[in-house]
C-alpha cells in the first residue's frame, strides 16, 4: 500500500503536537510495510525519516499546462524571471508585481518600472506584520503589497465549493459543558492566531503540493489538519484517490468564540469531501459532528500515543531550583488554559512557597500571563523560558516534579503522555481527549483552580502518592503507543479501499 501524506510540520524543524504524531503515526505504520511520501510545506534539511520519503513543495515546478507565455507587453526582466524559475508563473506574489507593473506601465515609462526577484519560499507560520515587512523589504511596489495585504486578495482555495450558508448558519457549537458561539463579523479574527498571510500560504501549498505529486500513484491520501485540507481535495481529485482527513484539532478548540469563520469553512470542505475522517479523540469526534454535521459513521477514533523511554537523569542533576517545579508546556493561548495553570499557582505558593513554576511555550497569551504573574505578585516563583525544542523539553520533564495540561478545550494532548515516558506524574483537564485513555493520571475541570491547586500539593508533599501514581502509569504508557495508534489504523485504510 502507498499512501501520500500531507503534513504542514515534521520534526526536528518543528516539535509541536501535530508535527509529534506525524512522526510517531508514519514510523508505526512504516515498520507495518505501508510505503509513505510525506509532503511539507518546506523541508530545512535537518529533517530525519528514514522511514519514508519526505518531501518538500516549495520550488516545486509547475506541469507545462500549468505554464502561461509571458504576455508580449510584460518587461524583459519579469519574463527572464519566468525563465529561471517557472514556478514563479503562478506563485501569487510575483503576479501581483507583474500586475502592477502593467498597471504602471499604463502611465510611465518603461524604465521606470524596477522588478526586483523575490524568494517565492513557502513561509508557513510567519505572522501578518513579518510577511507584510518581507514583502515591504523584498522591494515589490507599493501597490503590489497593498493589494497582497488586502483581504480580498487571498487566492481561491481548489475542491468543491464550500457551504457558505451551512457554515454561516452555525450559530453555536453545542459540547457537553460547553457553549462556543461564534463571534459577530467585525469580533473575528484569526482564531488560530497565525496571521492573515496563513489563507495565502494554505492556498499556496495546495498548488505547490499538487504540482510536486503530479503524475505520482497513491492508493489514498492522507492530510493532517485544516491546513493541508484544500491541497488534500485537490491532490484527490486529480490522482482519482480517496482522502482521508486527519483531525487533530478544530478551529473551536483553539479561539473558542473567536472561531475564524474561514477556517471553519475550510475545516467543512475537507470533511465534506473526504471519504472518511479521523478523529484523534471521542471528544473531537462529538464536536466534529456537532460542528460540521459529519455522520458519525463516517468518523474513526485513532487515538495518539507515545514511545516510552528511559528518563534522562543527566538532567535532573542540572536543577536550578531547590523547591519543586512544576511544569506548563505548550503554546500559551485561550486554547491551553494558561491563566487557570497561574491562579492555581498562587494558591500551592500559599501551602509550599518555594515551589517553582515553569511556563514553557509562546503564544498570544504570554504577555498576558506575565502581567498576571506580576499582578499577583508570584514573579519571583515564575520562569518563562519561551518555545521549547528537542533537548531543551527533555530537560523541562527530567527536572519536573509535576506536569499539568490545564487545557479549555484539547482534542488529545500528547504533551501527558510524553511527561509520564519521563516518569513525571501528570494532571490533565477532563477537556481533553487524553483523559479518555488515562487511568493513572489527575483529572480536574479545567476552571476548578482550587482543586488543581489542591492536586499539586497532594502529588508535591505525599511521596507514596507520588510513588504509587508514576509505577502505575509506567506499566499504562506501554499500552498506549504508536503501533497501538497503527493497528486500528491500518484496518481503516484498508476498508477505504475496499469501497
Amino acid at each position: 500500500m502507498k499512501i501520500l501524506m500531507l503534513g504542514w510540520e515534521y520534526p526536528p524543524h518543528i516539535s509541536g503536537g501535530l508535527g509529534t504524531a506525524c512522526e510517531g503515526l508514519t514510523t508505526a505504520l512504516a515498520s507495518r510495510g505501508i510505503e509513505i511520501d510525506f509532503l511539507v510545506p518546506k523541508l530545512y534539511g535537518e529533517e530525519d525519516a528514514p522511514h519514508m520519503h519526505l518531501l518538500g513543495a516549495a520550488g516545486a515546478q509547475p506541469s507545462p499546462e500549468v505554464l502561461a507565455p509571458a504576455p508580449a507587453e510584460v518587461p524583459d526582466s519579469f519574463a527572464s524571471l519566468v525563465a529561471a524559475e517557472p514556478a514563479l508563473a503562478t506563485d501569487p506574489i510575483f503576479t501581483a508585481a507583474v500586475e502592477t507593473a502593467q498597471e504602471e506601465l499604463a502611465t510611465s515609462p518603461p524604465p521606470e518600472v524596477r522588478m526586483v526577484r523575490v524568494p517565492a519560499m513557502l513561509k508557513p507560520y510567519l505572522d501578518q506584520a513579518t510577511y507584510r515587512e518581507l514583502m515591504t523589504t523584498s522591494a515589490l511596489p507599493p501597490a503590489a503589497v497593498q493589494k497582497l495585504t488586502s483581504p480580498q486578495s487571498r487566492p481561491s482555495l481548489p475542491g468543491p465549493p464550500l457551504s457558505t450558508p451551512t457554515v454561516t448558519r452555525l450559530e453555536h457549537a453545542r459540547v457537553p459543558g460547553h457553549d462556543l458561539p461564534l463571534a459577530e463579523e467585525d469580533e473575528v479574527g484569526t482564531g488560530a492566531h497565525y496571521g492573515d498571510d496563513l489563507f495565502a500560504e494554505v492556498a499556496r501549498y495546495a498548488m505547490a503540493a499538487a504540482r510536486r505529486v503530479a503524475g505520482k500513484k497513491y492508493d489514498l491520501v492522507h492530510a493532517h489538519d485544516w491546513m493541508t485540507f484544500p491541497a488534500g481535495v485537490e491532490i484527490a481529485q486529480r490522482a482519482g484517490a480517496p482522502l482521508l482527513v486527519h483531525v487533530h484539532s478544530l478551529e473551536y478548540d483553539r479561539a473558542g468564540h473567536g472561531a475564524d469563520r474561514d477556517i471553519v469553512a475550510i475545516e467543512h470542505q475537507g470533511l465534506d469531501y473526504a471519504t472518511r475522517v479521523i478523529a484523534v479523540s471521542y471528544y473531537t469526534r462529538g464536536l466534529i459532528n456537532r460542528v460540521h454535521s459529519t455522520p458519525l459513521d463516517k468518523i474513526s477514533v485513532v487515538h495518539n500515543g507515545v514511545y516510552a523511554r528511559e528518563t534522562v537523569q543527566a538532567y535532573t542533576e542540572q536543577r536550578t531550583s531547590s523547591g519543586p517545579v512544576v511544569l506548563f508546556l505548550g503554546r500559551v493561548t485561550f486554547q491551553k488554559g494558561p491563566e487557570y495553570f497561574v491562579q492555581a499557582a498562587a494558591r500551592v505558593l500559599q501551602h509550599i512557597p518555594d515551589a517553582v513554576f515553569i511556563m514553557a511555550g509562546s503564544g498570544d497569551m504570554l504577555p498576558r500571563m506575565q502581567a498576571l504573574v506580576e499582578d499577583l505578585g508570584i514573579t519571583e516563583s515564575f520562569r518563562f523560558p519561551g518555545w521549547l525544542r528537542g533537548a531543551e523539553i527533555e530537560r523541562a520533564f527530567s527536572t519536573a516534579d509535576v506536569y499539568v495540561m490545564p487545557s479549555v478545550s484539547e482534542p488529545f494532548g500528547i504533551a501527558p503522555l510524553e511527561a509520564m515516558s519521563y516518569d513525571r506524574p501528570v494532571i490533565v483537564s477532563k477537556q481533553s481527549g487524553v483523559s479518555e485513555v488515562l487511568r493513572n493520571a489527575l483529572k480536574v475541570d479545567f476552571w476548578d483552580v482550587d482543586k488543581m491547586a489542591s492536586q499539586i500539593v497532594a502529588i508535591l508533599e505525599l511521596p507514596e502518592l507520588r510513588r504509587t501514581i508514576i509505577e502505575r502509569a509506567r506499566e499504562e504508557i506501554r499500552h498506549i503507543h504508536w503501533d497501538a495508534a497503527a493497528e486500528k489504523l491500518v484496518p481503516v485504510y484498508e476498508s477505504v479501499l475496499r469501497g
